[in-house]
């Protein structure tokens, strides 16, 4: 499998990603049921990321709403949008890179698995990090997209 080719700007990559993920559904190479599995995923692997969310939507709760906190570090149990985690990261650039490799990793684990099984799929995609290998394969805009 060739490197990956980053942006300098992980929102850059982010968008990339969501534009190819929504490209894969779009032309019926995907069901929309990827983007449940991918909240899930990603809330997974990145369990501080969901315990910040829940951090804030308690803080929102007792502010606002001054109704029942549910307990956990999860969205009431269920997972989190993949574009909140990512939003999530704003303040850490190697959070950022951490989550871009893993929002990629987990397109190319889905298309190249037969059947999906999220403790499996988590613990490939965990072992797939390399921050070193990010920093390694960042390129100019001008340079990212490969001629046909």
């Amino acid at each position: 499998m060739p490197d990956p080719r980053y942006a300098i700007k992980p929102n850059s990559n982010f968008e990339m990603l969501n534009q190819l993920l929504w490209l894969l559904i779009n032309f019926g190479i995907v069901n929309t049921e990827i983007i449940e599995i991918l909240d899930r995923t990603l809330t997974d692997l990145h369990p501080n990321l969901a315990k910040k969310h829940a951090h804030f939507t308690k803080k929102l709760e007792m502010d606002f709403l001054n109704e029942h906190i549910f307990p956990g570090n999860t969205n009431n149990g269920h997972p989190i949008s993949y574009a909140t985690l990512f939003s999530l990261t704003e303040n850490s650039k190697e959070e950022q890179e951490l989550y871009i490799q893993d929002f990629r990793n987990f397109i190319k684990y889905y298309l190249g698995s037969e059947t999906f099984d999220l403790d499996k799929a988590v613990e490939e995609i965990r072992g797939q990090r390399d921050p070193r290998g990010y920093k390694g394969n960042v390129h100019s805009n001008k340079d990212l997209l490969v001629k046909i």
